[in-house]
Order: C-alpha cells, then sequence, then structure tokens
C-alpha cells in the first residue's frame, strides 16, 4: 500500500507547484514623494494695506504763532482835533484739536478733512485825545479818556486738503505725502468785557461782545506729513502746515488777526 501511495503523491505535487504571494505595488522612493506644503499656496492679491481707505481719528495743533497780532497804532483825526493810540496784546492758547476723517481716492490719492477748535483771546488798550496840546505848558492839555478791552472767541476750522503718497497705501512701511486745499474759519462766542477810565474815574464793565470784521473767511492751506504705524494698526502722522487767510475776523485798530499761520499738527488716527 506505501508503495502504491508514494508516486501518486509525487505525480500530485508536480502537477500543482506551490502558489507565490502577489508581488506588492512597487512605492517611488522616498526623495521623488512630493512634500505637503506647511504654509500653504502664496495667495493671488493679499488685502493688506498699510493704510486703510477711510481712516478716522483726533489731532492736536500746535502754532508756532499766536491767532491776533500784538503791537501798537496810532491815528489822528483833524475835525475835530482827536488822536487814537492802540496797543493790542495776544492772549490766547497756541492750542488747539479736532477729528480727522481721511478717505483715498485711488492707490496714492486721498482726500482728508479735519473740524479743529481754536481758542483765541485779546487785550487791547484804546486812549483817546481830545483837544489840542499847548507846547508851552508841562502837562498834557488835552482830555484823554481809557478803555481797556479784553475779548475771547472760539474759531472753528475746516480744512479739505487733497493728499499724494510717494507710494501706494498697500505697500507695508513707513510713507509721507504732501497736500493742498482750502479751509473755512467761522469765529463763535465772542465775549467782551471793556473798563473805561475818564478823569480818575473807572467804569467796570461793558459786556457788548466785539463785532468781528468777518464771521467767515477762507484761506489756502499747504502742508507736508508722514504715516507711522505701530503693531496694533495705530497711525501716528505728524505734519507742518501753512495758511494763508484771504481775511482777517478782528479788524479793530492794532487788535489784527494774524493772517499767515505756522502750524504743527499731530493725528492719531484709526
Amino acid at each position: 500500500m506505501r508503495f502504491v501511495l508514494m508516486p501518486l503523491l509525487l505525480a500530485f505535487s508536480l502537477a500543482c507547484p506551490a502558489q507565490q504571494p502577489a508581488p506588492e505595488a512597487q512605492q517611488p522612493p522616498a526623495s521623488a514623494q512630493p512634500k505637503p506644503d506647511a504654509q500653504g499656496p502664496a495667495p493671488f492679491f493679499q488685502d493688506e494695506p498699510y493704510i486703510r481707505r477711510f481712516t478716522l481719528g483726533g489731532n492736536a495743533s500746535i502754532l508756532v504763532l499766536g491767532l491776533m497780532k500784538g503791537g501798537d497804532q496810532s491815528e489822528s483825526l483833524p475835525s475835530p482835533p482827536l488822536q487814537i493810540d492802540t496797543k493790542n496784546e495776544n492772549k490766547g492758547t497756541l492750542f488747539g484739536g479736532g477729528v480727522s476723517a481721511q478717505f483715498f481716492l485711488t492707490e496714492r490719492f486721498a482726500v482728508n478733512a479735519d473740524l479743529q477748535l481754536r481758542r483765541t483771546r485779546y487785550k487791547l488798550s484804546t486812549t483817546y485825545y481830545e483837544g489840542i496840546d499847548n507846547p508851552n505848558t508841562p502837562g498834557d492839555d488835552r482830555t484823554a479818556t481809557f478803555y481797556t478791552e479784553d475779548t475771547r472767541a472760539r474759531y472753528w476750522d475746516l480744512p479739505v486738503l487733497v493728499r499724494r503718497y510717494n507710494e501706494s497705501r498697500y505697500e507695508d512701511r513707513w510713507k509721507w505725502f504732501y497736500e493742498a486745499g482750502p479751509v473755512l474759519r467761522r469765529v463763535t462766542g465772542i465775549r467782551s468785557s471793556t473798563e473805561k477810565e475818564f478823569r480818575g474815574t473807572k467804569t467796570c464793565c461793558d459786556e457788548t461782545p466785539a463785532s468781528p470784521a468777518h464771521k467767515n473767511i477762507f484761506g489756502a492751506v499747504v502742508g507736508v506729513g508722514l504715516v507711522l504705524k505701530d503693531d496694533f494698526g495705530i497711525k501716528l502722522i505728524p505734519e507742518f502746515r501753512y495758511t494763508r487767510w484771504l481775511g482777517g475776523i478782528f479788524n479793530n485798530r492794532a487788535a489784527q488777526s494774524r493772517r499767515d499761520q505756522y502750524e504743527i499738527l499731530f493725528s492719531i488716527t484709526f
């Protein structure tokens, strides 16, 4: 029996060879496999400008010269004989402030508008000499009347300026600009107190407000400035501006409004 089974098993093993396992799919080398991009593809256009299209903030202004001129003036009238001597002192503050807004029309041109409040004050001393002084007498023979006027007022300035930047607002660095445009000034809140002295007797006080020569005046502004931004997106804008006013609010003998205005302006916008 054993001699019969051995030839059969040998024949079966030759007829059915052992099956080989299927070869695994070949993998490309590790160096040839694409590496994942940790940062992702770069955007085609990234809208993160250095200065936003619309900004709003506040400003503070420091004048180089006061709003009023100081000085003396003398005037003589022949009939009746009258001499008027006036002396003015500028008492107003050099500081002002307000709000500021800017809107970009293009990537380099913008319109900026400010509303600034300034406070002016002057002290005008006026002496009226009536009659004729006799040169042969030691004293002054004329009749003198003295007036001391203390006037305060508020100025509201509205400059509307076109700014041209040196480069696009998208460039991520500080920028400089120059600007020009018209400005409107309006006076409000005029308060006056006038003391009179005649022959050693003082009368206080007449509170009739001083009459301005103009309640509204226009002017032209030119300036130059910088835009600096911190890590929080807050922008500091220092500027220097020159304004030429086409008229004066006050024009009362020695009490003259200054028509040339120089100022240093600091704005903080968001």
